[in-house]
């Protein structure tokens, strides 16, 4: 997803200066004109020096980069690291805590923090030359059973924007809501928790290469599967009902209510978004894809998700103090 928003802005940004930061190296992306890489764990938790450690590290590599780049101040910031994961909330064991609310929630927050604290430094006013994009979830909006800390990661983060919006903190905040998109991290949840393949299997997939890994994960291929497990010495036949599951459960996601987006569609939303600032406001998007695999775009301001609001339309009242609705 990532690649595919660095790819959409160099091709309609000509001559922009894009940083990418990532847990682990791109070599797709090597040699694109204006693009530097940082390797990072986004994740406040996981650094050596703890969180204040984190803070001041993430704010000093962007001064680099800008620096680097000849640039003066970071006009716009679009976040869409994430983890994702389902089970009961009981069930998440601290290590799964940290990954998800330090991904999801604190290293936005933070990163977003560095970023204002560097332009205020160099003397930009945020709510001047900051746009902001956060690309976030569905469920965001309707959270789901059991994804009770992925939920609450997701929609903290469009009271944080609604908050930023309506204190005309930064220039343009955005909320993006999409659909369940088709990347690794679709494919993760599919393959491990709903078919019960193997982990090893999918991270061998794509430490192999590109093509192995769209062979198994995209495009299904049995055939691609069992060289691979073969490779590795694991079991065939154990594999290949997994792979089975898996399809099925794509299947049903494609089919469903609102079917899966392409990564290179959500990256075009993203593009546009960003560019065309004149007639895409604050707020929140969902994006959805339509029959014919583009998206389908919908947009809310922040005022309209009030939820203080929300329940004086809708809400009935009740006494609980008397018993008496």
């Amino acid at each position: 997803m990532g690649e595919q928003i660095v790819r959409q802005i160099s091709t309609n940004r000509v001559g922009a200066n894009i940083l990418g930061v990532d847990i682990s190296h791109n070599p797709r992306l090597n040699g694109l004109k204006g693009y530097r890489e940082l390797k990072a764990d986004l994740n406040p938790f996981g650094h050596s020096g703890g969180f204040r450690a984190f803070s001041s590290n993430i704010e000093a590599m962007l001064e680099s980069c800008l620096d680097g780049a000849n640039a003066a101040y970071i006009e716009v910031l679009i976040q869409s690291a994430g983890i994702y994961d389902a089970g009961a909330f009981l069930e998440a064991d601290q290590n799964k805590r940290e990954r998800i609310l330090g991904v999801n929630f604190l290293g936005h927050i933070e990163v977003l923090h560095a970023a204002m604290r560097l332009n205020s430094k160099r003397g930009f006013s945020n709510p001047t030359h900051l746009r902001y994009l956060d690309v976030g979830s569905f469920q965001g909006l309707h959270a789901r059973k059991h994804r009770s800390l992925y939920a609450v990661s997701k929609a903290a983060m469009i009271d944080m924007c609604t908050s930023l919006a309506e204190g005309n903190e930064i220039r343009r905040c955005i909320y993006l809501a999409p659909c369940p998109i088709d990347t690794h991290m679709l494919h993760k949840n599919h393959w491990v928790q709903k078919a019960a393949g193997s982990i090893e299997i999918f991270e061998a997939a794509i430490q192999e290469s590109l093509d192995t890994y769209e062979g198994i994960f995209r495009a299904c291929d049995r055939v691609e599967l069992s060289r691979l497990t073969n490779k590795m010495g694991h079991n065939e036949k154990e594999a290949l009902s997994a792979l089975e599951a898996y399809a099925a459960e794509r299947r049903a996601a494609y089919g469903g209510s609102l079917g899966v987006l392409s990564p290179e569609v959500c990256a075009e939303v993203v593009a546009g978004l960003v560019i065309n600032e004149r007639f895409c406001p604050s707020g929140v998007y969902s994006v959805s894809p339509t029959p014919t695999g583009r998206a389908d775009v919908q947009y809310a301001g922040f005022g309209d998700l009030a939820r203080q609001d929300s329940m004086i339309r809708a809400g009935s009242r009740i006494d609980p103090i008397n018993g008496e609705a």
